[in-house]
């Protein structure tokens, strides 16, 4: 494995573009070099010159995928060590891949099968090639797991070195390698990756303590469900080598990164869910922030302004929090429906001896989207049980596009409640949803009553019409945790 962590932050934030626009519930990838003078029309460009991030992200808004890949390869054969056309390799794939359609899902598999079939591919080609794999294995629901550990085998000898430029396309693979063994349930081999990791951590640079603290955070990512007594062991010992570190009368920058991003994760992650142990860690760093600038040997304002932002936010998160669980056990207020989707007209003693799910959720929401397989699950499961699962949302201005088949933002906002109403009834169906909605009236407080500040944003309600669980935000952990409570309050 490759020691070169930390040279290749700037790379790795490429690799999760497709995750992180399509949780974001963005219309189009994140362009790296937004806020520069346009691009001018690549059809009025010379066609053999090399292209830039505007025209691909044009190209991509209009789905010329194959002129694009065709103008990257002209350009990677003409200057295979131009570490930004790999670059944009990755960001044209992963801007294929954020559409569904069959033919984008085509060239992701056809431009992966080539990728691997090339024996000697370009540096440059082969964060691309990653691109691609990464987003077929991911995608492809026809593909066994073995058949997908293959497929990244045959990628990580590709990318074997020490070439730095590609340790964050090694790492983004060794994640999914590491995501589909669990899924597996081959826990023993997927341990084996993780500690394997963690070693090449403590024997980069002799033992360099950023490596160490990145090492266990993706340790915590990964595997922190699987190996909770593991990632207890190495979360505290890096709080302890992070502690020493900027205990000291003079620290280096990476020293103060390393030790505010290990407890900052660890805040954010407990912010919801415990908020009272989460308090002294964030008064803990609130503090740091204060010493800090009195200590580094190098000054960083800009980073200090940054982590300052970031502790208020979650100081707001915070405060939520306290908030939110400040209701539990108390009762629900009523729901403030201006119109129902899909459901007759409901009020909260109408659904007394039910438990109730409330969904807050949006059109345009991302990571609400994320959420639907767990709700149609828990529909088919134990609604016949007595669980009434209710979407609350609001008008937002969008219709349906029949041809694009989904919800669009009407940019002059001339969008009338019965349009929208019609937009909601057809997202409903080409998602497959089986519970309805209601609409809150414009300047309701409703959402206000349950803390809502982000979405989506969960609420579980007893039979007798106590408030018994909020959970914010998508991913399993929330699931398990809602799901688990469902089956309490039905009597398992």
């Amino acid at each position: 494995m490759s020691r070169s962590w930390i040279a290749s932050l700037a790379v790795g934030s490429l690799l999760g573009f497709g995750i992180n626009w399509a949780v974001a519930g963005a219309d189009e990838p994140p362009n790296p070099l937004a806020g520069q003078a346009a691009a001018p029309d690549p059809a009025e460009t010379e066609t053999d010159a090399p292209p830039n991030f505007e025209q691909l992200a044009k190209w991509i808004r209009e789905r010329k995928y194959e002129e694009a890949m065709a103008r990257l390869e002209s350009a990677i054969e003409k200057d295979p060590q131009n570490h930004a056309l790999g670059m944009m390799y990755s960001y044209l794939i992963a801007g294929v891949s954020r559409d569904r359609s069959d033919e984008a899902f085509a060239l992701i598999r056809d431009w992966a099968t080539r990728g691997l079939e090339n024996p000697s591919p370009k540096t440059s080609e082969l964060m691309g090639i990653a691109t691609a794999v990464d987003a077929l294995v991911s995608r492809d629901t026809a593909l066994t797991s073995e058949a997908k550990l293959a497929l990244l085998a045959q990628l990580q000898a590709k990318l074997a070195g020490d070439d730095p430029r590609l340790e964050s396309s090694r790492q983004t693979i060794l994640s999914r390698k590491i995501s589909i063994l669990l899924d597996a349930d081959h826990k023993d081999e997927a341990l084996a990756e993780l500690e394997t990791m963690i070693a090449a951590a403590r024997e980069e640079r002799g033992g360099a303590l950023p490596s160490f603290v990145r090492a266990v955070q993706a340790f915590q990512s990964l595997g922190g469900s699987s190996f909770p007594e593991r990632v207890a062991e190495l979360t505290d010992e890096a709080e302890v080598m992070t502690a020493e570190a900027v205990a000291k009368d003079q620290i280096t920058l990476v020293e103060f990164q390393a030790y505010y991003m290990l407890r900052m994760n660890r805040v954010s992650a407990l912010v919801r869910t415990d908020p009272e142990a989460a308090e002294p860690m964030l008064q803990e760093l609130e503090a740091a922030l204060e010493w800090a600038p009195l200590k580094l040997k190098q000054s960083s304002e800009a980073m200090l302004s940054s982590y300052t932002r970031t502790l208020r936010s979650l100081r707001a998160r915070l405060e939520s929090a306290k908030k939110i669980n400040a209701l539990l056990g108390t009762e629900a207020p009523e729901i403030d429906a201006e119109h129902f989707v899909a459901s007759e007209p409901v009020t909260m003693e109408a659904l007394r001896g039910k438990v109730v799910l409330i969904d807050f959720w949006a059109v345009w929401c991302g990571p609400c989207i994320a959420t639907f397989p767990h709700l149609i699950e828990w529909q088919e499961k134990y609604a016949d049980k007595g669980l009434v699962i209710l979407g609350a949302t609001q008008f937002y201005g969008y219709r349906w596009d029949d041809e694009a088949g989904r919800a669009l933002r009407d940019e002059k906002g001339q969008v009338s409640p019965a349009t929208e109403l019609a937009m909601l009834e057809k997202f409903r169906e080409s998602h497959s949803l089986r519970h309805g909605f209601f609409v809150t009236p414009e300047g309701s407080s409703y959402s206000n009553a349950y803390g809502v500040t982000g979405i989506p944003h969960v609420v579980l309600i007893d039979q007798q019409g106590k408030i018994q669980m909020v959970r914010i935000g998508s991913g399993d952990a929330n699931a398990r945790d809602l799901e688990g409570k469902i089956e309490e309050l039905l009597g398992g």
